[in-house]
């Protein structure tokens, strides 16, 4: 869905809302340059006061370029993100 809306004086509100097959995404990046890699996140357990929660590990993908580290902050869709903010802003 893309939903344009005037807004005075001169400036265009876009909003666009997709369904992307993951694939897709990976597709994107690669273009662009990213290596797709597998990820574990660890969340540590967590025991206080009235929270008990065991440690659990989420399995995912990092988008990297070369000679970059894999960390949570290069989350795959965190990269597509911004990767796609860019690709609009030259539009």
């Amino acid at each position: 869905m893309i939903s344009l809306k005037e807004k005075p004086p001169d400036l265009i509100a876009m909003e666009i809302k997709m369904t992307i097959p993951q694939s897709e995404i990976f597709a994107f990046l690669q273009k662009r340059g990213y290596e797709i890699k597998a990820f574990a996140l660890i969340n540590p357990a967590v025991e206080e006061f009235l929270i008990s929660e065991p440690q659990f590990i989420w399995h995912t993908f990092t988008a990297t370029k070369q000679d970059q580290e894999q960390m949570a902050d290069r989350h795959y869709l965190k990269v597509f993100e911004s990767e796609l903010k860019a690709f609009l802003n030259n539009i």
